[in-house]
């Protein structure tokens, strides 16, 4: 894990596209805008939900939890 990881842990982001079972979402922090990958195990996610960043899976790829 590196900064970045640890700065996105449990933060809230906000879905902007979807293709497949990964998201794209959109996470602002006091560190500045980040857009990163984003896998829901638990149901589909569709753009404008809101998610909870997890922990990272792959390079700039997040478990998320819609909330």
């Amino acid at each position: 894990m590196d900064l970045q990881d640890f700065v996105l842990l449990n933060e809230t982001g906000r879905v902007i596209d979807v293709f497949g079972q990964t998201a794209k979402v959109q996470v602002s922090t006091l560190e500045g805008i980040f857009t990163i990958n984003g896998k829901c195990r638990d149901g589909v996610l569709h753009v404008g939900d809101f998610v909870k960043v997890g922990l990272v899976i792959a390079n700039n790829t997040y478990l998320v939890e819609k909330i």
